[in-house]
């Protein structure tokens, strides 16, 4: 009794899903045939299992890592022309990273129960922000961004555009890797994530 019939058929592509208490990564192949921007499957996969925390008051906030580098790059490359710096950050609980934030800062977020917290720097008008790697309280929140806590966004003067971190993701590229077990496989992937 063999006919023909029109069968939903959509590419895969591959997810792995780190949840320890030092590392807490989703890390998604980049397959443009399954999604043209990898956001979007974060997105679909999580909004379910945010349905179902939300009946705890819970939530699963998610930020693309990024290089430090690419912050600080952008500062030399456009120095004397930063008018505005504003760091988004997620509220840190995760224990890997929370530590290069501030006490105060930390504090500040867990008192007022804040999900999210901006911190912003503008510069008068007829000047600009003079950002040094140096700076420390600058510098610890590069790094907690970086790591997944956050996303900077960056306004130029004479520039309509925003520069976003966000937009800068961090990749990692395999080109092939063999294992004989799934431990192997692990141990792989935590090796190429480490990097």
């Amino acid at each position: 009794d063999f006919k023909h019939e029109s069968v939903d058929n959509w590419p895969s592509f591959l997810v792995l899903v780190w949840n320890q208490p030092d590392k807490q990564y989703i890390v998604i192949e980049k397959r443009y045939l399954a999604f043209q921007f990898t956001e979007t499957a974060i997105r679909q996969m999580l909004e379910p299992v945010n349905t179902i925390l939300a009946k705890s008051n819970l939530r699963i906030h998610w930020e693309p890592l990024f290089e430090q580098k690419v912050f600080w790059d952008i500062i030399r490359r456009y120095k004397n022309k930063i008018q505005e710096i504003k760091f988004e950050l997620v509220t840190p609980n995760m224990a890997n990273i929370s530590k290069v934030l501030s006490e105060e800062i930390k504090d500040f977020a867990k008192t007022t129960n804040s999900a999210k917290t901006s911190v912003g720097l503008v510069a008068d008008p007829a000047s600009s922000l003079s950002v040094k790697e140096s700076d420390v309280a600058v510098a610890s929140l590069v790094n907690y961004a970086a790591q997944g806590g956050g996303n900077i966004s960056l306004r130029l003067k004479g520039i309509k555009r925003t520069i976003k971190t966000s937009k800068t993701v961090k990749t990692t590229e395999i080109e092939q890797a063999e294992a004989n077990d799934p431990q192997t496989a692990v141990a792989l992937l935590k090796i190429f994530l480490d990097q």
